[in-house]
């Protein structure tokens, strides 16, 4: 089975009143695997909406990876 190392997020933005008015970009995400078992996500696809005079701190999306490798935390 082939391990990803890298996730690409593209985030998008878009004013719908402007057709002009769309900012793309994107981040990388490592990941650290060093079991058998890839870390997966519950979707392929993620999408939000947040609106433009919402507070700088505000959370617009959360995205957890799973894995099914036993975590030995510390």
């Amino acid at each position: 089975m082939k391990q990803i190392s890298n996730v690409v997020l593209r985030i998008t933005s878009q004013d719908i009143l402007f057709s002009q008015g769309e900012m793309t970009k994107f981040i990388r995400i490592g990941i650290s695997d060093k079991n058998d078992n890839p870390p997966y996500f519950d979707k392929a696809l993620y999408e939000a909406e947040v609106d433009e005079n919402e507070d700088i701190q505000h959370t617009v999306l959360t995205v957890t990876a799973k894995d099914k490798d036993e975590c030995k935390c510390q």
